[in-house]
């Protein structure tokens, strides 16, 4: 266990990295040797902080909060079609909400239903492709081997 002067080092670094600092800037900040030790730093906090479900849901607030902070400065140019930036701004802020959305768990779940065929639908295939191809001799049969339906999710 870190004594408390290195947890507070490790939390400053982490939340000056989170804020935007590169890691040269966060070792300066704090008068670290350089940006390897604040790297270190900064993942071990990370690293300690994911090790519990209390920590996952910080980290993830966290991250939560740079993403809207990014979305914040491309959201003027995303909404006003009449700003000259405003297609690759628009990219950018669904993007960003995209990522937001599976972040936060926010996207409905997809419903996938496998259909397994019995031995005997098998079979029963088998043979109807046999007959079909035995029937016609020298040309080449194709027949529906998949039918898929789509179901939408509620």
């Amino acid at each position: 266990m870190a004594s408390p002067q290195v947890r507070r080092s490790a939390q400053a670094a982490t939340a000056l990295r989170l804020a935007g600092a590169s890691f040269n800037e966060v070792a300066e900040t704090l008068g670290l040797a350089g940006a390897g030790e604040a790297r270190t730093l900064v993942e071990r906090d990370l690293a300690e902080r994911s090790d519990d479900d209390e920590g996952r849901k910080r980290l993830r607030a966290e991250e939560a909060a740079r993403i809207e902070r990014v979305l914040r400065g491309v959201w003027g140019k995303a909404i006003n079609p009449e700003d000259p930036e405003h297609l690759p701004a628009a990219r950018t802020a669904l993007a960003l909400i995209d990522r937001h959305a599976r972040l936060l768990g926010l996207d409905a779940p997809q419903e996938v239903i496998v259909y397994t065929p019995t031995t005997g639908e098998i079979d029963a295939w088998v043979a109807e492709m046999l007959n079909l191809q035995s029937a016609l001799p020298g040309e080449v049969v194709e027949a529906d081997v998949l039918s898929i339906e789509a179901a939408e999710a509620s």
